[in-house]
């Protein structure tokens, strides 16, 4: 074996490059290989469950779901109580443990588990089963299961499928037993209610926290938040501006300091403004609170009142007026119903100089795009509101009507030259003389060689013919040179919408094949 095998550093950075299954043969290799490769292998546990089967074959059965209908996973069950060799099998190597899932979504959710294995996983017969577990992503599924035993000093991350209630009654001692936490995050939904006391003294326990997650409509309370405000490392927070919260009805500053995101949801822009400038203004008009991002969403669907738009340019102003502006560089907004003048109330969004993000998805609260809004009605209004940010690296805007020709989003990549991704409705058939045209003047004035994804409008064709014609055509003869002088790394292309009619799953395949072309020959050009 060669000497550089030996140093343990670079044979622990070379293991966490292999799959499970080259892991699970390299530890037969030989016992040089068989530590690091069993640390790389137990270090991150995508379904706890599936571990359990580790034990003794005749501890454990799997039932497939009662109803055949029923979509969920099998479940997990003991057939008798566990003893000392079954605590071995499962303690041998849950020491590597670092990372534990459980539930949450499909690939960390293949079994499921009754009651009864919790309860007998609370009996361990050493103080910890994963001593070293620093992250813990877990839906337990209901309220009260006992789950102590995956609690540990070395937690830095808690993410729970729970209420802020749902927690104090789960797990009271959290504070005590996981002093180290850094990131808790709750993925249930309460009913608008503000925290309970139970759930507050748990919270002001963690001296180190640094982001906290209460999940939707949850009201944080005045106690809670002056408990982040005064933790110097406390950089994310997810808040619902319930109007009713002490602190709102009071209007007492909570004085919050530096932040690097903070997500609200509201149910109104005026809502959003009293609490945006209780969080971080501090009475004298000229913030001086350091904020990176917010992201903000509207709690119910606007589309019939249309009116409260007007609010958002306010939203905005106390925003400026209530955080350093040179700071602040990311925004999502998360809206509905948004009317066609909404750009208007975007253009205070200038007065941050920095801005390098910013997100407008503007849908219906179902998710739908039935009966789109117009938010950029045009080039000039889009570029009034993005000239002032030389740093954009993000352009998401989810819907634009009408979309903005290929010579209009030249002109956007020159305003941003350090754009990085740009998912912005282009249509580069809506005028396919004019791209020709473009083509042929050959006044390309920028070159983007950031972007790799972008996505366009297909065009609306009648059949599969018409189709067909307009992919090898338009792709070698009019977009492909077009997109490749403009952006020489784009290498992905997605539809944005279908704008009705005939409109085939992977319609840009020819155009993505002819810009692959067009990367090859210049390579070969290169070095011949």
């Amino acid at each position: 074996m060669h000497l550089v095998f030996q140093i343990t550093e670079l044979l622990k950075e070379i293991v966490t490059y292999l799959d499970r299954v080259s892991l699970a043969r390299l530890i037969q290799v030989c016992k040089t290989f068989e530590e690091p490769a069993l640390d790389a292998l137990y270090t991150k546990i995508d379904c706890f469950y599936a571990l359990l089967t580790c034990m003794p074959e005749d501890l454990w059965s799997i039932e497939s779901p009662s109803v055949a209908w029923y979509p969920g996973p099998p479940t997990l069950r003991f057939e008798r109580p566990m003893v000392q060799t079954d605590w071995d099998a499962l303690l041998k190597h849950s020491h590597r443990v670092h990372v534990l899932h459980q539930g949450f979504d499909g690939q960390h959710e293949r079994f499921d588990a009754n009651s009864d294995v919790l309860r007998a996983l609370e009996h361990c017969p050493v103080p910890y089963i994963f001593p070293n577990l620093h992250t813990l992503l877990w839906n337990f599924g209901e309220v009260g299961a006992p789950i102590r035993f995956v609690l540990t000093p070395k937690l830095r991350r808690v993410r729970l499928a729970l209420t802020p209630d749902g927690l104090a009654e789960t797990a009271p001692e959290l504070g005590s037993l996981c002093p180290s936490l850094e990131s808790l995050e709750l993925d249930g939904s309460p009913d608008e209610l503000p925290a309970s006391p139970e759930f507050v003294s748990i919270i002001q326990r963690l001296t180190h926290l640094r982001t906290l997650d209460c999940g939707e409509n949850c009201a944080l309370t005045t106690p809670l938040l002056n408990h982040v405000a005064s933790l110097p490392n406390f950089h994310r927070l997810r808040l619902f501006a319930w109007p009713d919260s002490d602190w709102m009805q009071q209007r007492r500053r909570i004085g919050l300091q530096s932040l690097d995101t903070l997500h609200l949801e509201q149910f109104t822009w005026d809502v959003a403004s009293a609490a945006v400038d209780l969080l971080f203004g501090n009475g004298t008009g000229h913030g001086s609170a350091r904020l990176s991002g917010i992201k903000a969403a509207l709690m119910f669907d606007t589309w019939f009142n249309r009116g409260i738009q007007s609010d958002f340019a306010r939203f905005i102003g106390t925003l400026s007026r209530s955080v350093s502006c040179s700071d602040f560089h990311e925004l999502e907004i998360k809206a509905v119903g948004l009317s066609e003048h909404t750009w208007k109330n975007l253009l205070p969004l200038a007065a941050f100089p920095n801005m390098t993000s910013i997100t407008i998805d503007h849908g219906r609260s179902d998710g739908s795009r039935e009966n789109p809004s117009t938010v950029f009605p045009n080039f000039a209004a889009l570029s009034q509101l993005i000239q002032a940010w030389p740093h954009l690296e993000h352009l998401n805007i989810s819907f634009c009507v009408p979309p903005l020709p290929l010579r209009d989003f030249v002109a956007i990549l020159h305003l941003c030259p350090l754009l990085e991704y740009a998912n912005v409705d282009i249509d580069v058939f809506e005028d396919p003389e004019d791209v020709a045209t473009f083509l042929s003047e050959g006044s390309f004035s920028v070159r983007n060689e950031r972007i790799t994804t972008l996505h366009l409008r297909p065009p609306a064709a009648t059949d599969v013919r018409q189709t067909q014609r307009l992919q090898n055509a338009f792709a070698r003869y009019i977009a492909a040179p077009a997109l490749y002088r403009i952006l020489p790394s784009l290498t992905k292309i997605t539809d944005y919408c279908s704008g009705g009619g005939y409109t085939p799953s992977r319609f840009w395949d020819p155009i993505e094949a002819e810009l692959e072309a067009m990367r090859i020959r210049d390579r070969n050009c290169i070095r011949g």
